[in-house]
């Protein structure tokens, strides 16, 4: 498993700051929330504050 990387991190990969790095993240879990509601709990997502990190899991 690889370890996670900061926002600052992927930010510098794509080219982009922290802040634009997070929001592209944050646009792409909403577009997941509308189009496949039954397969992402947003709101357990926000309680846990899995939303506040990368996710870990994807290469």
């Amino acid at each position: 498993m690889r370890p996670a990387q900061t926002w600052a991190q992927i930010g510098d990969a794509l080219g982009i700051t922290k802040p634009a790095a997070h929001d592209v993240h944050r646009r792409r879990i909403e577009e997941q929330e509308k189009h496949l509601p039954d397969l992402h709990d947003a709101a357990a997502a926000h309680r846990t504050g899995r939303l506040k990190a990368p996710c870990t899991g994807m290469a």
